[in-house]
């Protein structure tokens, strides 16, 4: 009780706030990972599936539209798992799949100690893995805005928690709940404190006693500064992380000019050498990457060569209804309901909760109040702050990218031409915090001696949020939902934004966490485990017994099963290909144009052609006695009887789905 008692007492003092919000985060990750309670929706899906119930869902619903996550991502990594983790599994395709380059799954390598949150799976039970990884996520996420919140608010701990949550808890993020969306903003954030520590010259406290802590700090940052660019650069997502390369980029050439301003002549020096650690680190990290791609090349131009997605133009400036009723962040609570996503006309644009999430936060309403806090400074003291400019000039692009037709042709330099439109609402999120944190950190200087000109500028932004539930209203009323509650949830945002431009930062950015989190709370189930499509999986556990290693499966009818020969330890020519087997399918097929691809792959012994390429990502091969299909695969999952003569049905189940039907090939 004691020990208890002087605990609280210590919580009181200065220094020990700043982890108040970081050990609550921690313990909640802790917490969850030993519960085993994760945000999958693979285990209440396969549940139903398999059982007709769900009994281990504590919360919420499966998401079908997150199958990135349940019928991917999340099945590869128990693949993994059963195989032994291996670099390249040759239980996908015929000659098999590098696992560091498809996908978010777990594999021994010296690479894999770039991808933190896989080393998890070395350490403790899969299921708790598992949860564990989910979690560490969104808490990394969470804690790397609070610190980049910090950075720029020093001991605002209560005011940086919140805009943690506000840039955590967005639909955004968790509709696109996966490691390629919440690690390139944490990357991109970790790797902007650490230009900023580099940039400022402030050895780390802990060396200081030490006689050349200086060179020791330098240089432990810049190691750390190394592994954070080669970690976020193995994502190997360009679409996400190419806006947060030029955010990054441009705040911190901001900082290093505004840290030259202030510096010294005599002293300069040592801006120069810190220049030399990042571009060494910059250096460094170019030459791991390339190690890393030169170490597995053929996979690498077997990604880049493929049909599909293929090379990739974007136009900027043209925006569909989808895009834009996705940018009235207000409404974000509707993606939760999915009528009102099946009442939006899909000829308008890509309808789905993941395509038309954004984040709450974007830097719209931001850029008259930077821009004139920019004024502000260069008419008091004539200095130009350029870390302001750089975050206008990030606004500016994406917003030129999203609105401006031809846009993507001038940017190239910029590599905008390859970031569709739903992809840039992770650069203008991004660079909407990084507003936000901006101007709470600016307001004081401006906010009494212009009050009024704020209080006309918040009424005219509460008004535009207004107006634009029209917009969302001649779009699709039937999306809309409930005008009284939309109204609310635009208030709110308006009113939140208000009342920080006015100088009340802890209400309105309360008013704006709750809105995030209300508009989230639900998008995912809870859920202990990962169910009966883990444990006990009586399909996967009838293909392991009903053949050898050397044998190999095909899947003909759901989609749902196609990896599941692979969770089974058994190789499949079916299944998510996440770049394609040339050498296999070109002895199927001379339509290379089809195979050559990402894709889901199924077998039917109804269709006529080889190949039938059904839509960009999922093609069907033909199964029959005589062709190649057929005198490779020796035995077939299926939902539907096969009416082939060589091949006889040697088993069945019943599921809750339906029947299961086992194949093997008789000649």
């Amino acid at each position: 009780m004691q020990s208890l008692l002087t605990i609280l007492t210590r919580l009181k003092d200065e220094p020990y706030k700043k982890w108040l919000f970081p050990s609550a985060i921690i313990i909640c990750l802790l917490l969850a990972s030993g519960l085993r309670i994760s945000g999958s929706s693979f285990g209440p899906y396969y549940d139903l599936f398999l059982n007709g119930k769900s009994s281990s869902l504590i919360s919420g619903e499966t998401r079908h539209i997150r199958s990135d996550e349940w019928l991917v991502v999340t099945q590869f990594t128990i693949a993994q798992k059963e195989a032994g983790y291996p670099l390249v599994n040759k239980n996908f395709g015929d000659s098999g799949k590098n696992m560091s380059l498809v996908s978010d799954a777990p594999y021994k390598e010296w690479s894999t100690i770039l991808r933190p949150q896989n080393l998890v799976f070395f350490i403790l039970p899969f299921e708790f893995a598992f949860a564990f990884k989910w979690w560490l996520l969104l808490a990394s996420l969470l804690l790397s805005i609070y610190f980049l919140a910090l950075k720029f608010l020093p001991d605002k701990y209560t005011i940086a928690g919140m805009i943690a949550i506000i840039g955590s808890f967005v639909p955004f993020i968790f509709w696109w709940y996966q490691t390629i969306t919440i690690m390139s903003i944490t990357w991109g954030v970790i790797i902007l404190l650490l230009l900023m520590r580099l940039i400022e010259n402030k050895p780390l406290s802990f060396l200081k006693k030490y006689k050349h802590g200086d060179t020791l700090s330098k240089l432990l940052i810049a190691t750390l500064l190394t592994y954070s660019m080669v970690s976020f650069a193995l994502l190997l997502y360009p679409a996400f992380q190419i806006p947060v390369v030029i955010t990054v980029s441009l705040t911190s050439i901001g900082y290093y000019i505004n840290t030259w301003k202030k510096t010294p002549k005599k002293i300069r020096r040592a801006l120069h050498i810190n220049a030399a650690f990042i571009i060494g680190s910059s250096l460094i990290a170019i030459g791991i990457v390339g190690i890393f791609l030169a170490t597995r090349l053929d996979a690498v131009r077997a990604i880049s060569n493929t049909d599909y997605p293929g090379a990739r133009f974007v136009n900027s400036g043209t925006p569909s209804q989808a895009d834009l009723i996705g940018l009235t962040s207000y409404s974000q609570y509707r993606l939760m309901d999915n009528s009102s996503i099946t009442s939006v006309d899909p000829s308008k644009g890509s309808i789905n909760q993941s395509e038309l999430s954004a984040f709450i936060i974007t830097p719209f309403a931001f850029i008259i109040p930077i821009i004139f806090i920019l004024y502000r400074k260069w008419r008091k003291s004539k200095t130009i702050d350029w870390v302001g400019v750089a975050i206008f000039i990030s606004c500016t692009i994406f917003i030129c990218h999203l609105f401006l037709p031809g846009f993507s042709s001038i940017a190239k330099p910029f590599m905008l031409h390859l970031v569709p439109i739903t992809r840039l609402q992770l650069g203008l999120g991004f660079v909407g915090i990084l507003s936000l944190i901006y101007i709470i950190s600016n307001s004081k200087q401006v906010s009494s001696q212009y009050r009024n000109w704020i209080y006309i500028y918040s009424a005219i932004v509460v008004l535009l949020y207004i107006l634009t539930i029209v917009a969302v209203i001649k779009f699709n009323r039937n999306f809309a939902g409930d005008l009284r509650i939309l109204f609310i949830a635009a208030i709110s945002l308006s009113g939140g934004l208000a009342l920080i431009f006015i100088g009340r930062e802890k209400i309105g950015l309360l008013v704006l966490s709750t809105l995030c989190v209300m508009s989230t709370i639900t998008i995912q189930p809870l859920y202990r485990g990962l169910g009966s499509g883990y444990n006990s999986n009586a399909i996967t556990e009838k293909i392991s017994s009903l053949s050898s290693p050397n044998d190999i499966w095909g899947l003909s009818g759901a989609v749902v099963l196609e990896n599941f020969p692979q969770m089974a330890n058994r190789r499949s020519i079916t299944g998510v290909n996440t770049y394609p087997d040339k050498d296999f399918w070109s002895k199927v097929s001379k339509e290379k144009i089809i195979y050559n691809r990402y894709a889901h792959i199924l077998l039917s012994d109804t269709i006529t052609n080889e190949l039938k390429l059904v839509q960009p990502d999922v093609f069907i091969a033909r199964l029959s006695c005589d062709n190649y299909i057929g005198k490779t695969v020796t035995h077939v999952l299926a939902t539907t009887p096969i009416q082939l003569s060589c091949y006889k049905l040697i088993d069945k189940i019943t599921v809750s789905g339906g029947n299961i039907l086992f194949y093997k090939r008789n000649f």
